[in-house]
């Protein structure tokens, strides 16, 4: 369990890293709420991955496999990945968001741009208030493989029996509840792009030419989007 983070953890840090590059260096993608918001994602997701990557070195020392740490790194560590780790989920709530103002509604880039920083501001605000939340009631210890919201029974000082009900409020709960958000969002989108399709039936001449493959493609990406959380 010491190593296999590390092996995923540098894959998504180089993953991340393309995309955040991939961004910076085109002004035009720079200049697109979509890829901005796609920017936020991937530096989030780079600070989470980092986490993975680090396993159990921030641990303190002998508390863990390869543990080499003190309990001032094990803090540090289980603040940055409680903050991603919700920070980089919320981010699909935003960009759920942006697909349905472009697609559904028909926003142009002018006026979605307008309220960009509130869709920037849902998952940083998410993330950085139950990792500071979590920092201030010392629940950040070593949790096996990583340091995150976890008992500490050789620490009164920071042995909170009521751990499992911060892991819930703090992620669980809103992991689930971003779950059922984006299969709603990615829900409407498909029956918006399905009547548009059958709109245009009666100026299609054959059946070959009705076959949805454009809410076919939504649906099967939708499936895809979702099942990836």
């Amino acid at each position: 369990m010491a190593i296999a983070p590390k092996v995923t953890g540098i894959i998504s840090l180089i993953s991340s890293t393309f995309i955040i590059q991939h961004v910076l260096r085109d002004r035009k993608r720079r200049s697109l709420t979509y890829h901005r918001l796609l920017l936020g994602m991937s530096i989030s997701d780079f600070f989470g991955s980092l986490m993975c990557f680090l396993s159990t070195w921030p641990i303190p020392r002998g508390e863990a496999c390869l543990a080499a740490g003190t309990t001032a790194t094990c803090t540090a560590q289980g603040f940055f990945n409680q903050t991603a780790a919700l920070c980089t989920p919320t981010y699909n709530i935003s960009l759920a968001v942006y697909y349905i103002l472009v697609i559904v509604k028909g926003w142009k880039e002018s006026r979605v741009s307008k309220i960009e920083k509130y869709l920037h501001a849902l998952p940083i605000l998410a993330g950085f208030g139950t990792g500071f939340a979590a920092l201030g009631l010392k629940l950040y210890n070593g949790a096996g493989w990583i340091c995150w919201i976890a008992p500490a029974p050789n620490n009164p000082e920071r042995n909170d029996p009521n751990y499992g009900i911060y892991r819930l409020a703090f992620l669980y709960a809103d992991a689930w509840a971003i779950i059922v958000f984006l299969a709603v969002c990615m829900c409407i989108i498909y029956f918006h792009v399905l009547k548009q399709e059958k709109k245009l039936d009666k100026y299609r001449a054959s059946y070959s030419q009705k076959k949805r493959k454009q809410s076919k493609k939504i649906r099967n990406q939708a499936f895809l989007y979702v099942g990836c959380m």
